[in-house]
């Protein structure tokens, strides 16, 4: 969905804020899904995308969730066990969130010498999509629920050291950049 709120060069970037909100909601729910799918035998599932304006304007705070019903364990689930089988469910969606937005400033970067433009353009967007991740981290330091809550929780480890494992992202990232050939 894109959606021009203000004209000029404000309205492209809330254009483009927007569009990456709901890609940024389908790649982060799909991550669910595939992580569902690994680890449980699943025989329905669904994946609801609100867009930011529905978002704004709505009670309801979610860009979108994850929802299945399953039957049981898949083989690698009962390998797993079901508390971390529903742990890596869970952190599938941060995960996706955090290396798209990685994926996306060190490719930046990274071309930055060849292609400036483009490198602009694919570390703005990276930053931009940065946002997800730190609302992981805030959302795990300030509530008991969200998708890295219950991670730690399934996992029986302190929120503390999930949230320092996720901001260890941010130094790896900046290494990655700076790695040649």
């Amino acid at each position: 969905m894109t959606i021009r709120l203000i004209s000029g060069l404000t309205g492209v970037i809330a254009t483009v804020e927007i569009a990456v909100s709901d890609m940024g909601t389908f790649i982060h729910e799909s991550a669910h899904g595939q992580a569902d799918h690994l680890f449980y035998r699943v025989v329905e599932s669904e994946i609801k995308i609100n867009s930011f304006i529905e978002t704004l304007f709505s009670n309801n705070k979610l860009f979108g969730y994850y929802n299945s019903r399953t039957n049981g364990l898949s083989e690698i689930g009962e390998l797993l066990g079901e508390d971390v089988s529903d742990a890596l469910v869970s952190a599938a969606g941060p995960a996706a969130d955090t290396s798209v937005s990685l994926g996306l400033f060190i490719v930046g970067d990274y071309i930055k010498k060849y292609h400036p433009n483009t490198s602009i353009a694919l570390k703005s967007a990276g930053l931009t999509y940065f946002t997800a991740p730190l609302n992981h981290f805030y959302q795990l330091l300030t509530s008991n629920n969200g998708d890295l809550h219950n991670f730690s929780e399934r996992l029986q480890i302190s929120p503390i050291f999930t949230a320092l494992l996720l901001l260890f992202t941010l130094p790896a990232a900046y290494l990655m950049t700076k790695i040649k050939e």
